[in-house]
């Protein structure tokens, strides 16, 4: 998991419902996009006119992909909008070693950060049934008080063709006042 990342309905790690969505993968470009389908806000936690896309390219050079997503909140800043940007680049080093990078502009506050820029770096090594990942980032936020750094570890690990387990703990050490606070994750995954 990044450990850095924006978060509520328009961030990296946001859901959102009453929308509708598009998938395309078309050799080495895949392109997705959503759009808010809600009539009030009170309804959904995105409203209609919402959108968000994405585009990633893969296989242009071995072991490389890159793309660019943005998602927009149209009732934001007097229904002018805000939009979060992300850029993100993936680059598998070895066979069992890949590297990444994931750089965004928030301009939608969430719950637990304001607007600002978040860059995460971090690193996946496969060994056996385990796929071991560190991440680092840094979120320097609009107001100084919230910057913060990052630290995360976790593994998952290979139970079975369609099983895994994740495991990981994520420190986050806010600049300004108050504590660091750890998260800790425990996930499973069956495919069916």
């Amino acid at each position: 998991a990044h450990g850095g990342t924006s978060d509520g309905s328009f961030g990296i790690a946001g859901t959102w419902d009453s929308s509708i969505s598009y998938h395309a993968a078309m050799g080495p470009i895949e392109l997705a996009y959503m759009r808010g389908m809600a009539e009030a806000d009170t309804d959904a936690n995105v409203a209609k006119s919402d959108y968000a896309f994405g585009i990633k390219v893969k296989h242009i050079m071995p072991g490389l992909e890159f793309g660019y997503a943005r998602a927009h909140d149209k009732s934001a800043d007097s229904n002018r909008g805000l939009s979060n940007d992300k850029v993100f680049a993936s680059y598998k080093v070895m066979p069992n070693l890949g590297v990444f990078y994931t750089g965004e502009e928030v301009e939608i506050a969430g719950s637990n950060h304001g607007a600002g820029d978040i860059d995460t770096y971090g690193i996946h090594y496969t060994m056996g049934n385990n796929m071991i990942q560190v991440a680092v980032a840094a979120g320097n936020m609009d107001t100084a008080t919230t910057d913060y750094d990052t630290y995360s570890i976790s593994n998952q690990m290979n139970l079975s063709k369609s099983t895994n387990l994740v495991i990981g703990i994520t420190r986050k050490g806010v600049e300004g006042s108050g504590n660091a606070v750890r998260t800790y994750g425990l996930g499973l995954t069956h495919k069916f």
